[in-house]
């Protein structure tokens, strides 16, 4: 029997294409009208500031760096609050956008990626939920979400998602607008615009990030770093490193880095509302950077470069020593420190103090490493001495 081609109109998943295309046209024109007849309040601003960030960061905090990498652990309260303000975003249930971006990592830039980025920015951004056609198979995925489903509250979320994403992201911004006398005001811009604003902010995660920026620490994938897209992005803009080191609660590793979401999971940790924060050991970074760093140097546009490789050779096997003597020591406090009954052993304060010193090498060797590279690029393959 001869298989029927289906017409284009048959892939369309038109739920889906409906909304996300109608919303923010409908979003657009409600908020010029809104504004033109109405005005625009501070306590308007301020409620659709509050959902802008609640909802936003209930992705980026709880969707991603929570439950699909398990970066820490949250309480009972702050799960909560991404599970409704994330239901709010209207990106899916936990279940099903972690599920996606699990196959995501899996399965980067190849056809069994649900956003692969290497079909274009449309498909990436937004092109692939408007289509019937997705790699994710559903045995695979509920294997992979095992840990996710096992949650009552999350699977709660998922089986009833509709009704809890339009009362957490209408019906909630709607009462509280009725309570300062602007009900139609909250849900046009604390509700639609708001909406509209996350979705393409988050959207460009999958889309402008495997696309613009510096690939900082390999190119294994499209992913890129680019702190410009973090300005929209809850700091998810650092992707290249998120792609790398998927474990760690940070995009943004350095302080200056905005990065809103790691501030939030770190003042939650400090308050004790979150616990366990994975972060990547520094001479793992260090050694990522210095291989990338050291492919680029000797790529085929600095091909003049061939005769000092040696030399870049050398500078990185010190760099390797140092980062293997901090592991070396850095587990040797880990094995002591289980085995002690009190923190306050005289072996623990040395080994201490091993650490910090091997972390100041590490650090000095990685700047003498920059420098060297700086002076090249400034000044060619004569800044080294043959």
């Amino acid at each position: 029997m001869e298989s029927v081609e289906k017409k284009w109109y048959q892939n369309v998943e038109w739920t889906s294409a409906i909304f996300l295309l109608v919303t923010p046209v409908l979003a657009l024109i409600l908020g010029i009208y809104y504004l033109y007849n109405f005005g625009f309040s501070w306590a308007l601003l301020a409620l659709m500031t509050f959902y802008y960030f609640a909802t936003g960061m209930s992705i980026t905090a709880g969707y991603h760096r929570l439950f699909s990498h398990r970066t820490y652990e949250a309480s009972l309260p702050v799960r909560l609050f991404y599970l409704f303000f994330g239901a709010a975003a209207f990106q899916n249930s936990v279940i099903t956008w972690c599920t996606d971006h699990r196959y995501h990592h899996k399965y980067t830039d190849s056809d069994n990626d649900p956003y692969n980025a290497k079909r274009g920015f449309w498909f990436s951004h937004i092109g692939w939920m408007l289509t019937k056609e997705s790699p994710v198979d559903d045995r695979v995925g509920n294997l992979i979400t095992r840990d996710l489903q096992k949650d009552p509250w999350v699977k709660f979320q998922h089986d009833f998602y509709i009704p809890i994403a339009a009362f957490s992201s209408f019906g909630v911004p709607t009462l509280i607008g009725w309570s300062f006398g602007e009900p139609l005001g909250a849900f046009i811009f604390a509700g639609l615009v708001r909406m509209a604003l996350v979705h393409h902010y988050t959207f460009f995660i999958n889309s402008l990030a495997h696309i613009w920026g510096r690939q900082t620490y390999g190119k294994a994938n499209t992913a890129k770093d680019n702190a410009f897209i973090s300005l929209f992005t809850y700091g998810e803009g650092y992707h290249n490193f998120h792609h790398h080191f998927q474990n760690d609660y940070r995009n943004g590793i350095r302080w200056y880095d905005y990065d809103p979401t790691k501030w939030l999971i770190c003042s939650a940790s400090f308050v004790g509302l979150a616990g366990k924060l994975k972060r990547t050991p520094e001479q793992e970074i260090i050694l990522a950077r210095v291989s990338q760093q050291t492919s680029e140097a000797l790529s085929d546009q600095k091909s003049g470069w061939e005769p000092y490789a040696p030399r870049l050779e050398q500078l990185r096997e010190r760099i390797d020593q140092c980062a293997s003597q901090l592991k070396e020591l850095q587990d040797d406090y880990n094995q002591l420190k289980k085995r002690l009954a009190t923190k306050k052993d005289l072996r623990l304060a040395v080994l201490k103090r091993d650490i910090k010193v091997a972390k100041r090498e590490l650090r000095l060797r990685y700047y003498h490493w920059r420098s060297t590279l700086s002076q090249l690029e400034k000044f060619g393959p004569q800044a080294l001495p043959s």
